[in-house]
């Protein structure tokens, strides 16, 4: 989840905004926003928030147009994501010893390297080039503290490139290891397989693109997307298998059999997904990793060494 990408172009090194940022933002855009705003209709609708209004008509047109809206700029930013990404970036030429940052070329000798917090609530870090007082140029403007690490390295990096030039980082900013995660591995992974109001697949997309450094959570991220995936197929499959001659047969005991077939295999299918993730959760808060079962050919090869 890192936003920042370094490229090496033949001599020269070219920092830009990463591209698979704004991919993972169009997807949760996508996949994630949409319940969510059904949820919060939801509430609405039933009367959890103090409000005199009860039109259901209307507050599913209000979910229509902001689940278009999100899925509309899902689309915009992984469609757009490549343009986006190259937005603001610095080209380092290290052949003619320049900086090339909105079209304008800048010396390289002298340089420093700093990394700063931004003013206001935000947090945010940047990490900038300057000479003597006056700042050349912005490699990235919005790095949160959680990457703490990830920006020590590059701007260290940056430093070599730049001939071993000064690294300056402010006393507030986010510089040097990684600060203390608010969430535990054993946590993150339980909350990849909590089956309660989709939390599950909010945590494990957030975690299968953002524990890169984390295997037991990304491996939990990616059993539970895959699990998903089965439970669906399997749905789709069973519906297909025995909703359909339902539909197309007339009353009498086919009927009645297909519908006991149609039950039962919904059942199965609900009640053993909800307790393999129930097991899954109190496996993962304890720390061990558990394959289910019916997933070893596929997830196996995941599994934290």
């Amino acid at each position: 989840m890192f936003p920042l990408a370094l490229a090496v172009d033949g001599v020269n090194v070219i920092a830009t905004k990463s591209r698979r940022v704004y991919t993972i933002r169009g997807l949760l855009g996508i996949v994630a926003l949409p319940p969510l705003f059904a949820l919060l209709v939801a509430l609405v609708s039933l009367g959890i928030f103090e409000h005199d209004f009860r039109d259901d008509e209307v507050l599913i047109t209000v979910w229509a147009v902001l689940a278009g809206a999100s899925v509309l700029w899902g689309l915009a930013l992984i469609v757009f994501g490549g343009p986006l990404s190259r937005r603001g970036a610095v080209t380092f030429d290290r052949a003619r010893g320049v900086a090339i940052a909105s079209g304008v070329e800048h010396s390289l000798a002298g340089v420093t390297v700093r990394v700063r917090k931004l003013e206001g609530l935000s947090g945010w870090n940047t990490i900038e080039l300057w000479r003597g007082e006056a700042r050349i140029a912005t490699v990235h403007d919005r790095l949160q503290p959680m990457h703490a690490s990830d920006v020590t390295a590059h701007a260290e990096y940056l430093s070599q490139l730049l001939g071993d030039a000064p690294v300056v980082a402010a006393p507030d900013a986010a510089f040097g290891p990684t600060p203390h995660r608010l969430i535990n591995d054993n946590t993150a992974a339980m909350l990849c397989y909590l089956p309660v109001q989709g939390v599950h697949l909010i945590a494990s997309l957030y975690y299968v693109f953002a524990a890169h450094d984390r295997p037991f959570v990304r491996f939990a991220a990616k059993q539970s997307l895959v699990q998903l995936g089965v439970t669906f197929a399997a749905l789709i499959v069973f519906g297909c298998a025995f909703g359909i001659p339902l539909a197309l047969v007339g009353e009498g005991s086919l009927q009645v059999v297909l519908i006991v077939l149609l039950a039962t295999s919904l059942g199965v299918i609900g009640i053993g997904n909800l307790v393999a993730h129930v097991v899954a959760c109190v496996r993962a808060q304890s720390g061990r990793a558990w394959v289910m079962p019916w997933l070893r050919p596929l997830v196996t090869k995941w599994l934290p060494r």
